[in-house]
């Protein structure tokens, strides 16, 4: 009975760690795009030449790659600590059966 609550609360945090994960992935896809967006907006001088904003693409690309990093990072480190917990309940239970 109670490795079933614990296995349902292991599956509803790890759940919750998707979610978490999908949205910060969908910021930063919605960040990814303003910034594209106000990159590919162009400025008009009075002559009417076109100028484009300074920032580069890969300055982006590399925000990106590492905010991808840190969320994987992050879930890894949450799904060894689950881990650990579900390490230390199984071990515990012997013990309390005794």
């Amino acid at each position: 009975m109670r490795r079933r609550r614990e296995a349902k609360e292991a599956k509803r945090k790890q759940e919750q760690l998707d979610a978490k994960q999908k949205i910060l992935l969908y910021k930063l896809r919605k960040e990814q795009e303003a910034m594209l967006f106000e990159r590919s907006a162009h400025v008009h001088d009075a002559a009417g030449e076109e100028t484009s904003l300074p920032t580069p693409k890969e300055d982006l690309i590399e925000r990106s790659r590492i905010a991808i990093e840190h969320a994987k990072a992050k879930r890894l480190r949450l799904q060894q600590m689950e881990e650990r917990k579900q390490r230390q309940i199984i071990n515990t239970e012997p013990e309390a059966s005794r």
